[in-house]
């Protein structure tokens, strides 16, 4: 019978080991690698994509058109306003709309109705959307042209703007708005009242 050098052996099985964790530890840092690579490409692809949702901060929106309810022309010259005008683009289809409906019902709460404008980009808003929504009975609300809805990269809804005087937009945020937002826009809407 032949005995085996046991220290030969656990060498053997030592260096394996150190191998297979060299190995293991090599494809961990790929893989992290990788996924830094796509992380960087998501970014990139949701900043351009959030810029593509609604104006940017200090560009003008001088005027928006469209038709009432009824079917009325109707156009809103914004650069010739001099107090602040919140303005809310939805889609009476968009289920983001509806979730959202309660954080603008609450900011709109202290807006005078005049400086308040709610823009349906779809034009399929009619009577009886407004009377089974939260939309105040006096809401103002248009349905824009589509270069208008164009124009200001009204691609997705919601978007929340609020435009200070003379068009200028001062704030924005497309997606639902968390609390620190409504916040934050009740804060900005009052300073520039």
């Amino acid at each position: 019978m032949k005995y085996t050098n046991v220290s030969s052996i656990w060498s053997k099985v030592c260096a394996a080991a150190v191998l297979s964790l060299t190995a293991y530890c090599g494809c961990l840092l790929l893989r992290i690698h990788n996924l830094k690579q796509q992380n960087y490409v998501l970014a990139q692809e949701a900043t351009s994509h959030s810029l593509t949702q609604g104006p940017s901060i200090g560009s003008i929106i001088a005027s928006l058109h469209g038709r009432t309810i009824s079917g009325q022309r109707l156009s809103v010259n914004l650069s010739h306003r001099e107090t602040g005008t919140l303005l809310l683009v939805f889609s009476p289809v968009c289920p983001y709309c509806k979730i959202n409906m309660h954080n603008w019902i609450d900011i709109v709460k202290y807006v005078p109705a005049d400086q308040t404008l709610w823009a349906d980009v779809t034009g399929k808003i009619n009577a009886a959307f407004m009377e089974s929504s939260e939309l105040p009975r006096d809401a103002r609300v248009i349905k824009l042209d589509e270069t208008d809805s164009d124009s200001n990269n009204f691609t997705a809804t919601p978007i929340t703007i609020f435009i200070a005087p003379h068009g200028v937009v001062r704030w924005t945020a497309a997606g639902v708005l968390s609390a620190d937002q409504v916040g934050q826009l009740r804060g900005l809407m009052g300073a520039v009242r």
